[in-house]
């Protein structure tokens, strides 16, 4: 099994409250290997969440953006 794979199978278990952690995580990010971890949370939301839920998170995330600058 790949690294891709592991990762996958590993962000494929959690819940959709556990990705939207390491999603917002994400943006405070300071190594690359949160930022991968990230990434692939955030592909996994996108499979996961409906139009309406992905569009909320995205609003929550530039919130969370623009408080940070």
């Amino acid at each position: 099994m790949t690294a891709k794979e592991k990762l996958t199978a590993r962000l494929a278990a959690l819940t959709t409250e556990q990705l939207v952690e390491i999603s917002i995580r994400m943006n405070l990010a300071m190594s690359n290997e949160e930022t991968l971890v990230a990434i692939y949370a955030e592909r996994e939301l996108e499979k996961r969440m409906t139009a309406e839920e992905f569009a909320a998170h995205l609003e929550v995330l530039e919130t969370m953006l623009d408080a940070a600058a």
